[in-house]
């Protein structure tokens, strides 16, 4: 396939919103992305990263032309310019302060999906009952930071209990990081051992995980 001059500036243009969307798909957890859900995500990503950028070059002396009707023409920002004119250079600093704004941008998109105020919001207002996350495994790990946890696996009848360092996020197979961890057999409670690190890896339906209230909670309680 033919690259062109404007390929090329087109790829430009949507390069910030292609660094948003990676950013906010790093940092938040989600089912798995069909193509045109990236490529429609990225464009958005890159509009609002160039509209916060006008806004901000606003005060600093934009000009927006003139028009015969209530809406504004996008900002004269010349990668804009540069994608219909070949004998415009691009800027490459514009566009690196654009590419700066948007990994911010997915930062702050990230934070805001994480701490699910979306739904929360959405739920208050009455418009959903969905609670944020794909699927009640990945909420119930990421609310209140989560620490100190028991994990039974209900096939080899054992306990687990320990501090969870590192959790799966939407994979069938359940996947939980333990620390300090001490195993207990289920049926006599006997402690059989303990270890440093523990990687657990179970079908979901043969795992069942209890969040413990501290001795700190129950006394406040």
């Amino acid at each position: 396939m033919e690259v062109t001059d404007f390929t090329i500036r087109l790829l430009l243009l949507f390069f910030p919103g292609i660094i948003c969307f990676l950013t906010v798909d790093a940092l938040t957890v989600h089912l798995k992305r069909r193509p045109h859900e990236i490529a429609l995500l990225a464009f958005v990503y890159a509009v609002f990263s160039y509209v916060i950028f006008a806004l901000l070059k606003a005060p600093f002396g934009i000009e927006f032309p003139e028009t015969g009707g209530i809406f504004m023409p996008p900002p004269q920002l010349n990668l804009f310019k540069a994608l219909g004119d070949k004998a415009v250079p691009i800027n490459a600093v514009e566009v690196a302060v654009v590419t700066s704004i948007a990994f911010l941008l997915g930062i702050a998109t990230s934070y805001c999906i994480n701490q699910f105020w979306f739904h929360d919001i959405a739920r208050a207002l009455k418009i959903t009952k969905k609670f944020g996350p794909p699927n009640v495994w990945s909420f119930a790990f990421n609310i209140n930071e989560v620490k100190w946890a028991t994990v039974r696996d209900l096939e080899a009848k054992l306990m687990f209990q320990g501090y969870i360092r590192a959790f799966s996020d939407v994979e069938d197979q359940a996947e939980v990081l333990l620390t300090q961890v001490c195993v207990y057999n289920e049926a006599t409670g006997k402690l059989l051992y303990e270890a440093d690190h523990m990687y657990l890896a179970r079908p979901k339906d043969n795992m069942t995980v209890e969040f413990p209230l501290t001795k700190q909670e129950l006394s406040e309680g």
